[in-house]
């Protein structure tokens, strides 16, 4: 198994505020006390300024209150919550640890009042990039969990899809597998293998694999997904979208890691497998796997089917599709039919007015890369630890024409030398991007920029172990997000 010692995998770190807001409302009592319903009613609104004043209130409370020292873990927990739905992490961490600091010496090791806290604690770590800080705190609360509410409870999904992946950050994909295997297994014994269900947990288990680059896995459970979402609902159900959307992005990570020489094929019995020959070619931008484009245009058929569904999530995931067989066709280089498609989903985005014009937002309001071949030079030294190379970069500044090309690329910075600067030039040249749009038309952008990391091995060190990182947001580029976590835009071209 492959793995990485950088930053998550993207589209699982993409959900990882998201995740926490979840699993904390997952473990709140669903009647709350008198004294915390202004709390909830804000925190339900994601108003957080509102949210951690009337925390703070409860904290002061509390510790008015020194008799019961549990009311007042129970407010800084709270307050914790809050201030990490504003992203405020230094004081949600210090919130969640004073409450632990007050529960621990009063409670049992498997209390259930230590969940919220633990859990917590884990969620802002993991959302700091402390992961490996974040792995004991998730762990113990899934231990609380699981001996409080079932070893099967569907309320640990959330910890154990942020468990794997603070795992996969640290280099341990064996056990963060494991975990996404079990939440795989918490929902077929909840609701049947062969439920409609099933569809998003396993699209969730390919994204795993597919971050970290096995692709066989990461395609089956996609078309197990497919599977069970046609079954169920037919073939142009909604529900078939996401599986195909996640069948043609396995594609396009799949050259981004093969150009980067990041991409390992598992050992393959060829006489067994019917996928061998179409997922063992080499890889080119030019001649991406037609399965992918074959997925695309499908699920475009299928949403403009269901357009009379008038709901903002079935315009959000029209448009989310639409701008995929953008990127595919922007990808190869085809930019008359790529822009078909965008000029479609440009149509469909609301604009946001700025002086006279109306400037797309979301996907469009910026250039977006979606493609750019990896320097040779910066495809050294990424399997190394962190602790033996040192890191070097080149950014260059660039415009971005209506077309998606790059023009008038100039260096602006480094401090690596002339062959990477020559290097990054050469492939910003070749980059592809998806273009700003105004008034639903792509239009010129200038002074973009683009910083390319080159990883430098220290002098008389020795040779170290391979193993596949996954991409940092630096390296990756902007992209999208699975169709639950699209509010924000995911640091992932090629996702």
């Amino acid at each position: 198994m492959i793995a990485s010692r950088r930053l998550l995998s993207i589209r699982l770190l993409s959900g990882i505020a998201a995740l926490a807001l979840a699993g904390l409302c997952l473990g709140a009592d669903p009647v709350h006390p008198a004294e915390q319903r202004e709390y909830w009613a804000r925190f339900e609104q994601r108003d957080w300024t509102a949210a951690i004043a009337s925390a703070e209130e409860l904290v002061n409370a509390g510790r008015a209150n020194g008799a019961n020292p549990l009311q007042l873990a129970n407010a800084l927990t709270l307050l914790g919550n809050a201030q990490l739905g504003a992203k405020n992490l230094p004081a949600a961490e210090a919130a969640y640890r004073e409450a632990l600091k007050t529960v621990e010496p009063r409670v049992s090791a498997g209390d259930a009042r230590l969940l919220d806290p633990l859990r917590g604690l884990g969620y802002t770590l993991a959302a700091g990039g402390k992961h490996a800080e974040a792995i004991p705190p998730l762990q113990r609360a899934l231990v609380v969990a699981r001996r409080n509410l079932g070893l099967f409870d569907l309320g640990q999904q959330g910890l154990l899809r942020q468990l794997a992946a603070s795992l996969t950050s640290v280099n341990d994909p064996a056990e963060a597998q494991k975990h996404m295997q079990y939440m795989l297994q918490i929902g077929e014994r909840a609701y049947g293998a062969r439920d409609l269900r099933m569809v998003p947990l396993h699209c969730l288990l390919g994204d795993w694999y597919t971050q970290i680059g096995v692709m066989p896995q990461a395609r089956d459970h996609y078309r197990v997904a497919l599977s069970i979402a046609e079954q169920n609902g037919g073939k142009n159900h909604l529900a078939v979208v996401e599986p195909l959307r996640s069948l043609a992005t396995s594609y396009r990570r799949e050259l981004f890691l093969s150009g980067a020489g990041l991409l390992r094929q598992p050992e393959t019995d060829t006489a067994t497998n019917e996928n061998f020959a179409r997922e063992n070619r080499p890889i080119t931008a030019q001649y991406l796997n037609t399965e992918g484009e074959r997925a695309l245009l499908r699920a475009v058929k299928v949403v403009e089917a269901n357009a009379e569904e008038k709901s903002s999530d079935v315009a959000q995931l029209t448009i989310a599709t639409l701008v995929d067989a953008g990127d595919w066709y922007q990808t190869r280089n085809q930019p008359q039919k790529a822009f078909e498609f965008y000029r479609r989903a440009a149509a469909l985005v609301p604009p946001a007015v700025t002086g006279s014009a109306a400037t797309a937002v979301g996907p469009f309001g910026f250039p977006v890369q979606v493609y750019i071949p990896m320097p040779p030079l910066a495809t050294r030294n990424r399997f190394r630890p962190d602790s033996d190379v040192v890191e070097r970069f080149v950014q260059v500044e660039f415009t971005v024409t209506s077309d998606g090309s790059v023009k008038d690329e100039h260096v602006v910075d480094q401090d690596a030398g002339s062959r990477q600067a020559a290097e990054t030039i050469t492939a910003i040249h070749a980059a592809r991007y998806r273009p700003k749009f105004v008034n639903g038309e792509p239009v010129e952008t200038t002074a973009v920029r683009h910083r390319q990391i080159f990883r430098q091995r220290k002098e008389n060190i020795q040779t170290a172990p391979e193993i596949l990182p996954t991409l940092s947001p630096e390296e990756a580029g902007e992209g999208r997000a699975r169709c639950d976590d699209r509010q924000e835009p995911v640091p992932f071209s090629l996702c």
